[in-house]
This record gives C-alpha cells, structure tokens and sequence, in this order.
C-alpha cells in the first residue's frame, strides 16, 4: 500500500544570532501562512521505488563515490523513470504556497523525465529544470520540445545562478539523498543561495527512523507473492535473475554504506540495490537546516 511521508517546512530568512528556537512541529496538511524562503523536506520510509530522480554531477568523478554510483544508475536507467503525475504530498505543498510558484521565478533540481515539469512550467513566469544526468534532459526535452531552452545540464552543488534568483526551488523525489553527507550540506548552503527573500525550498528525503525496514529487502518481491507463479517458469527464470541482480548489486555496493546517530548512508532496494541512499533523522535535517540559514523547521504530515 501506499507508505506515508512526512514534508519538513523551515523558513528560511538569514538569521542575524543563533537559530536553536527552531522547532519541528506538525502542521496541518493545508497550511497557508507567509513563507520566508522556506525548506520543504519530504521524510519518506523506505519502500520498493517505481524509479527515482536523479540528480547532481561531482565535477571529479571518482569510482568509489557515493553520488558516482548513482549517477551511473541513473544514466542506464534514465527511460524508465516515472513520468507520472504529482503525488499527493507535491499537490499539497504547491497548493499550499501557490504564491511562491504562480507567475514567479521556479529552479526545479532533477527534473528527470520531467514528472514535475508540465505542472511548474504551466504556473511559472520563468521555468528552469535542471538534471546531472544528461540521459534525463535528452528525454525531458524529447517530452517538451517547446521548453527545451528552459531544461538544461545542472549541478546542485554548484548551481551557476546568481543569487536571490528563484522565488521556489524543488527537489522532489529524494534527489538530495544521493550525494555524500558533505555535499548535501553544499546543496543546501547552494539552494539558500540562490533563493530570494520568501522564496521557498521543497525537497524530499529518507526518514533515519524507519531505516530498520531496509531489512530483508534483497529476498523481498524477488518473486510475485502470488503462490501461483510457480507454476509458470518464464516467471521462476525472472524471479532468479532478479534475485541475481540484487546479490551483485548489494555486494558491490554494501561496503559504501555508512552509519552515524543523526544519518546514514544505506544501499537499500533502490533500483534491485544499485543505490545508495541517504538517511536522515528530521532533527538532524533542522540542524542541517540551521545551519544553512534557514530557521523555524516545521514538519508536515501527509
């Protein structure tokens, strides 16, 4: 069934002081206050992923680094990304600060086959969608041959805009959980920057708490959980490759995982275990916050 989210909404006005009043609170699921350059973090569970964005490109590629094996995933991938519509939580959050979105100025980091782009490009002044996979702005651009200036190459850690540009900023689907800790910590301080004074930040990630879930995925769905299967050996074949894949993906990538109190890096069932994902626990990403200079992090509940 479908896995609940959680969305993190910090405002982020620069804060002359210390920042340690920010609090993490619910907030109802319609929430329409003033925002000032606020932070939208969706805290997912853990859960067998259709596809996920891409995003951002080390200019120094390295074989052993985290954001590397990603961005290799995702370029052999890239046709079979989710091309669907907005999930619940997205249609939410837009609506809840349309006024950041409708005729203003929108950065929307790993755009990938474009999934949020005809949404965001129909209410924007402005639409730029950007991907560190060039697999993913060939096929974005194949979709919308008419914003083809508008989606381009990007990286978050090095977003070449000036400052104060975008009154909203979106990185949806845990796209910000596919780099090293440092470099997520780059993306923030990046984003931040070119934000304009109540310009607003959404962004997905894993939810540390629910990490203990990632357990047992490798046997888990290898096969249908339909009995029936068995009776048909086109189906065994299958399952059996599948079951392969994910062996040599989890011991070629187990020994990048890492694990701290506040986060951790962890090759869960992501693409049959080609991935490594970050996780985080939702005080930790209001410190993250904080320190990037937003303040005020509030929790939305899907």
């Amino acid at each position: 069934g479908a896995t609940p989210r959680r969305w993190v909404i910090g405002t982020g006005q620069p804060m002359h002081g210390s920042n340690d009043n920010a609090q993490i609170q619910v907030i109802p699921a319609r929430a329409d206050e003033p925002a000032a350059r606020r932070a939208i973090i969706l805290c997912n569970r853990p859960r067998q992923q259709r596809s996920c964005m891409p995003f951002l490109r080390s200019s120094v590629r390295t074989q052993s680094s985290i954001s590397e094996i990603n961005r290799r995933t995702y370029e052999r991938t890239a046709r079979d990304w989710w091309t669907e519509d907005l999930i619940d939580a997205e249609k939410t959050i837009f609506a809840s600060f349309a006024n950041a979105i409708d005729g203003k100025q929108v950065l929307d980091i790993g755009v990938g086959n474009g999934r949020t782009t005809a949404f965001l490009a129909s209410r924007a002044r402005r639409y730029l969608g950007i991907d560190y996979s060039e697999a993913a702005v060939t096929n974005c651009v194949q979709r919308f041959l008419h914003l083809a200036n508008n989606v381009q190459w990007g990286d978050a850690r090095d977003l070449q805009f000036a400052d104060a540009s975008f009154d909203f900023v979106l990185f949806s689907f845990n796209g910000i959980d596919y780099v090293e800790h440092d470099h997520r910590l780059r993306i923030l301080s990046e984003v931040f920057r070119v934000l304009r004074p109540n310009g607003v930040f959404a962004f997905s990630s894993h939810d540390l708490r629910q990490s203990d879930k990632v357990a047992g995925q490798l046997f888990r769905s290898a096969t249908a959980a339909d009995p029936r299967q068995w009776a048909n050996p086109s189906r065994l074949v299958q399952a059996g490759l599948r079951l392969q894949r994910r062996m040599v993906n989890r011991m070629r990538n187990k020994r990048h995982e890492q694990r701290f109190d506040d986060y951790a890096i962890i090759n869960d069932g992501g693409l049959e275990f080609a991935l490594l994902h970050y996780y985080i626990a939702p005080e930790a990403q209001r410190r993250q916050l904080v320190a990037a200079g937003f303040g005020d992090v509030r929790v939305y509940e899907d």
